[in-house]
């Protein structure tokens, strides 16, 4: 074993073994050399260190129970023990009367997404369910499990999150992007018949189809950005620029020449994203 690696798990046993001290940054190390260096071995210190991080105080911001699940993940390694609890994980860090301030919605969307990357026989119910937590980084987890799953009917749910329309930014995009990784041809068709509504769900497409580099799907996304300007500099230009072809660079460079000032910016600004 590396000597960094023994040094960091000695030190989460020692940190653990003191009460009531946190220990979520002595076992996010720990959690990262054990991936690092391939110790499968050494995943149990990992899992019973889970156990106890989920005891109150121990792990504020979920940093190590974040980092163990990563690592887990990472090693191919299912421990009913963490991802199945995982699923459950709650740390208010904030002001709870307050969105967004609860740590382990990042806990609960990685082990949903870990279901589905473990294939699970019940991975698209959890991940289902995930879908609508109250939480950003839950729902956009168990979008990326719905994906992972290879299931080709997860694309129903998918569908239907989209279509409700009243969900984050983040949280749409991480559906298209599922839809990608399940069905490309698909997922492509789909995106570009969403650039024709008028909310946020034509912005998450458009970026999912530069993302995804559909190329096929250049020419849609220009005039997408034609008869919207406002949402063109706000996000068509960088999806033109997330396709890294060409033609779409042609034509946020005419626009960087001839278009108007705050046009000219935010093509500019979009081109150096990968310049």
């Amino acid at each position: 074993m590396a000597r960094s690696a023994a040094h960091a798990l000695a030190a989460l046993k020692v940190a653990l073994s003191r009460k009531p001290s946190p220990a979520g940054a002595v076992a996010a190390e720990a959690a990262k050399e054990v991936e690092a260096h391939g110790l499968i071995d050494e995943t149990p210190v990992l899992v019973a260190a889970f156990t106890k991080l989920c005891e109150p105080k121990r792990d504020p911001g979920c940093t190590g129970r974040s980092a163990i699940v990563a690592a887990l993940h990472a090693l191919d390694h299912w421990a009913p023990e963490v991802f199945e609890a995982g699923l459950h994980v709650v740390q208010i860090d904030g002001d709870p009367r307050f969105p967004n301030n609860d740590s382990g919605a990042r806990v609960r969307g990685a082990c949903a997404q870990a279901h589905a990357h473990f294939n699970r026989p019940d991975a698209l119910d959890v991940c289902g369910e995930m879908l609508a937590d109250s939480e950003i980084a839950a729902r956009i987890g168990a979008a990326r499990g719905l994906g992972d799953s290879g299931h080709i009917d997860a694309t129903a749910v998918l569908h239907y999150k989209l279509a409700l329309a009243s969900d984050d930014g983040e949280v749409l995009a991480a559906c298209h992007d599922a839809l990608f990784a399940l069905h490309r041809e698909r997922a492509t068709a789909f995106a570009i018949k969403q650039l024709a509504l008028d909310d946020q769900r034509a912005d998450a497409a458009a970026l999912a189809l530069g993302s995804n580099r559909a190329i096929e799907a250049r020419d849609e996304l220009v005039a997408w950005c034609t008869r919207d300007p406002r949402r063109a500099r706000a996000v068509g230009y960088l999806a033109l620029a997330l396709l890294r072809d060409d033609r779409a660079n042609a034509v946020l460079e005419k626009i960087v020449d001839d278009g108007s000032s705050l046009d000219a910016a935010a093509a500019k600004e979009a081109l150096a994203t990968f310049r």
